[in-house]
């Protein structure tokens, strides 16, 4: 109950910061950024994090944690996840045998490109960004039982999805950082294994602090 509790505020705040960080002519406490603003906020955002992915596990119905560790690149607007858990990506696959593909101790690395958009006027330092996975796309090749199976990730940046085990949402792919802790949302459209493509529609939130 204290992780879904955490999970639903932290979605509640995600998805306050797509409605209150926005340009609206009638909303005070937010700013659109200058381009010295958003090389600020890149800059402040550099480092490495570490925390956990909060999901829906579709076999308990329950929120559910994975470590996670991810970077922000200098000079850059990459965010990389190195340790991205294959299990994430089996939620919502309906075979048996294509889901155990992915249900092993397996990682990929999550490559995202971080697009700022607005800064609080009333909480200093509290920014807003979009992260989108680059081309929307990850591929890779994993083993399973000594033969290598094709995997191919469909990302998006906004859809409805479970918030928890009966209630559906909308979710944006956005994150915000405040005082070096950091979170950001992966939005899974579908999951191709071996050209067996599933729309599994999964929300999963990243949460951390700078290490």
């Amino acid at each position: 109950m204290k992780k879904l509790f955490y999970l639903m505020l932290c979605m509640t705040i995600g998805l306050c910061a797509t409605s209150c960080l926005s340009d609206d002519d009638d909303n005070n406490n937010t700013s659109v950024l200058t381009k010295a603003q958003k090389e600020a906020q890149l800059q402040a955002m550099w480092g490495t994090y570490s925390g956990d992915v909060f999901f829906i596990n579709d076999t308990t119905n329950q929120v559910d944690s994975l470590p996670i560790n991810w970077q922000m690149v200098p000079y850059d607007s990459k965010l990389v996840a190195n340790n991205f858990p294959l299990k994430l990506l089996a939620q919502g696959i309906t075979s048996s045998e294509k889901r155990n593909i992915l249900m092993q101790d397996g990682y990929e690395p999550l490559t995202t490109i971080v697009y700022p958009y607005a800064i609080s006027t009333t909480t200093e330092g509290l920014y807003a960004f979009w992260v989108i996975p680059r081309d929307y796309k990850m591929e890779f090749s994993t083993e399973y039982e000594g033969e290598n199976h094709d995997v191919e990730v469909e990302f998006t940046d906004m859809m409805t999805a479970y918030s928890d085990a009966y209630t559906t949402s909308l979710f944006y792919a956005n994150g915000m950082y405040l005082q070096s802790k950091m979170q950001w949302y992966v939005l899974v459209k579908s999951v191709s294994v071996d050209r067996q493509k599933y729309t599994t529609g999964r929300a999963m939130l990243i949460t951390g602090k700078k290490i």
